[in-house]
């Protein structure tokens, strides 16, 4: 599915910006967009990940048995060899890795060193590590950026990204967007104004 929010990004976007990346996992997501900027995207990618698999979440929010404290842990060289394998020599300026808790990581010097961000997603289950992405990429926002929820529905209302989306935009009116349901579980947000 990411394929076609990359394609939906390519033509709002065609001179590029920054793309961020909130769970990386096994890296699948990370290296489709790696593969577009190979192929002359303009884009420099930013990848966060625990890399220690999922924090607990907050009692109260319902979780899929899955997602347990620890679950999808990935180490980063994971996603790294994959890079190399493309031909990615690291460091490279394009490709970008933030290793920690978003607790840790997600902080206002670097929120203030990220610039035209025209692409989000968002692939981290649990509703804890949402409400602190979107609590980090409000500022960063524009009119335009597209942020793609990967697990939005779910069987219970009382979980995860859209449970904090939903209170997220309560708390930020301000924003016009546009809500897409894209695949199956997944959905699409566009900026209309900010």
């Amino acid at each position: 599915m990411i394929y076609n929010v990359i394609q939906l990004a390519q033509e709002s976007f065609p001179d590029g910006g920054t793309i961020l990346e909130f769970g990386i996992g096994p890296g699948g997501s990370y290296i489709q967009l790696a593969s577009k900027i190979l192929e002359g995207w303009s884009c420099k990618l930013i990848g966060f990940d625990s890399f220690q698999g999922l924090p607990k979440e907050v009692e109260n929010v319902w979780i899929r048995p899955e997602w347990k404290e620890g679950a999808y842990s990935h180490p980063q060289s994971f996603t790294e060899n994959a890079l190399e394998y493309m031909g990615i020599t690291l460091p490279d300026e394009r490709f970008k890795f933030v290793g920690g808790w978003f607790k840790d990581t997600l902080t206002k010097e670097l929120q203030q060193s990220i610039k035209n961000v025209i692409l989000i997603n968002v692939d981290v289950d649990l509703y804890v590590s949402t409400v602190l992405v979107l609590n980090f990429i409000r500022p960063l926002l524009q009119k335009g950026t597209i942020v793609y929820f990967d697990d939005w529905v779910q069987p219970q209302e009382n979980c995860g990204e859209r449970l904090a989306f939903e209170q997220w935009i309560m708390e930020n009116p301000e924003i016009g967007y546009e809500l897409s349901p894209i695949g199956l579980g997944q959905q699409l947000m566009r900026v209309r104004n900010i």
